[in-house]
């Protein structure tokens, strides 16, 4: 499922050189990646990611290779098909819950994003009407899931952060991803919170069979999601 085998110099920044060396190869869908802060785990997402490119290593998931330094392979990010949910949300502040959903939505032109969601979802053109209705069957699907049907319109100021991380999430599995990449998705959420969107979350990577891989410092996330734990330590994998 993940073989993963990374290595890149950079400095940190107290100006000193930190080599990330990771390994990790692994069968299972759920992967948690721990340690403590600065050990490279946030690193290693971004690698996997295509948002920093190793030196040397190959990234593979699945049949999927992602990188491979020797063959010259080096997918771009929009290629690997990976969703990627940060620790801070990062939604668009001028769109809605449903257009940062449907951001990346998929459509007949390259055009299409620049649109607006009207012109999109109300092209009269027959395939781009069925593209459109399976737009808006997903969409219904994912808002519902996550329970943000009711704040469709809202902007993300007008969010709770509860809110705000579910919409993250419906729109990293928007597209239904090769992977999941979640770097501390649950940490800025109260108990109460945490423990309902851990239960979503994994109820829709069941559901969809789609693998994740984990950072969290939360035992509780750990437990709930990990079928095989890789530990870091000063940027090496242990």
């Amino acid at each position: 499922m993940f073989d993963i085998t990374v290595k890149k110099r950079l400095a940190n920044q107290h100006g000193s050189d930190f080599t990330l060396d990771v390994a990790i190869q692994s069968d299972v869908q759920r992967l948690a990646i721990v340690g403590n802060s600065g050990a490279g785990k946030s690193l290693t997402l971004k690698m996997i990611a295509g948002l920093l490119t190793p030196e040397h290593g190959r990234i593979q998931l699945a049949e999927q290779c992602l990188f491979d330094r020797q063959l010259a392979i080096n997918l771009p990010p929009h290629q690997r098909q990976l969703g990627y949910v940060f620790q801070q949300y990062a939604l668009f502040p001028h769109l809605t819950a449903a257009q940062n959903v449907m951001f990346a939505a998929p459509t007949p032109s390259s055009r299409a994003p620049t649109l607006g969601l009207s012109r999109y979802f109300f092209s009269k053109a027959p395939v781009e009407q069925q593209r459109t209705d399976l737009a808006r069957r997903r969409l219904a699907e994912l808002m519902a899931r996550f329970e943000i049907t009711n704040v469709a319109h809202a902007y993300p100021h007008q969010l709770s952060g509860g809110q705000q991380q579910r919409v993250a999430l419906a729109r990293a599995l928007w597209r239904q991803p090769r992977a999941l990449l979640l770097d501390e998705p649950f940490s800025a959420l109260d108990a109460a919170l945490r423990q309902q969107l851990r239960r979503d979350l994994l109820d829709c990577l069941t559901d969809w069979q789609i693998p994740c891989i984990l950072i969290s410092h939360d035992p509780e996330d750990i437990k709930m999601f990990a079928q095989q734990v890789v530990e870091l330590k000063h940027g090496c994998s242990v």
